[in-house]
């Protein structure tokens, strides 16, 4: 999910749907992080169609690893004209997953040149989560990748 500052400027920027509470001023709404207590942007994963379509083209590439799967018309509601998404390993979890992702003309942060994004999903080097989401699991802990050669793999 692009909950972070990318997340917050294609909001803001290019009037993209993601999540962030706005108030009545336009403004981002904020709340208090329940993990390290700083003042986050407030985020709802389950309003972003980034969330959305990112899982599914992850559940579809997950059953075809190191292949790249295409989406050219469900988009769960983001303003795209194409995603796709290439996984090499098949598991729950999308860590080490990589989305690309071309907006509509109108969706575009900044200029027309700034044709689209392209999202990884980190290797999981310790059980934490973003600012602003719940806190992680103690079962996650077994997904966190110790060994160094094969974090940087």
């Amino acid at each position: 999910a692009l909950n972070g500052s990318v997340g917050r400027k294609l909001q803001a920027e290019a009037k993209q749907p993601l999540g962030f509470s706005i108030d009545g001023e336009g403004n981002f709404v904020e709340t208090k992080d329940k993990n390290t207590g700083r003042i986050v942007a407030e985020y709802d994963h389950k309003k972003c169609p980034y969330a959305k379509l990112h899982w599914a083209l992850y559940k579809k590439a997950r059953l075809q690893k190191d292949t790249v799967v295409e989406e050219l018309s469900e988009f769960h509601g983001a303003p795209v004209l194409f995603a796709a998404c290439r996984s090499y390993k098949d598991t729950e979890e999308p860590f080490g997953a990589a989305f690309l992702t071309i907006f509509k003309t109108a969706n575009r942060p900044y200029s027309a040149k700034n044709v689209g994004l392209c999202y990884t999903v980190g290797a999981l080097g310790r059980n934490k989560r973003a600012e602003g989401e719940e806190i992680a699991s103690a079962d996650r802990d077994a997904l966190v990748v110790k060994d160094k050669k094969t974090f940087v793999k």
